[in-house]
């Protein structure tokens, strides 16, 4: 595997603990300093989790905007399965397909 794949892969792994991705970033890649600071690890670890959620609920918009334009669902019914008004799930819409 390519080394900078396999240094993503470890540190945006959900299956490994923040213990194991340390020990694997320095014993595999010799980053310490870093990762040795107070929160490093856990920082990079949060934003993993802020880029899965933020792709998760883009996929959720394009599938009920798909579900709309197809006429399986009303505009409010797709807002109101995606907790928004109809204006703020069509400026999702807007943010999320251009």
């Amino acid at each position: 595997m390519n080394p900078l794949i396999r240094l993503l892969d470890t540190i945006l792994s959900e299956e490994l603990t923040v213990v194991e991705k340390e020990y694997i970033l320095e014993n595999e890649f010799e980053i310490q300093k870093y990762f040795n600071e107070e929160g490093g690890l856990s920082t990079v670890c949060n934003l993993s989790v802020g880029i899965l959620e933020k792709g998760i609920e883009k996929g959720k918009i394009i599938i009920l905007y798909d579900l709309y334009q197809n006429q399986k669902l009303s505009l409010e019914d797709v807002a109101h399965e995606a907790s928004m008004t109809t204006d703020e799930f069509l400026a999702a819409v807007k943010k999320y397909t251009n």
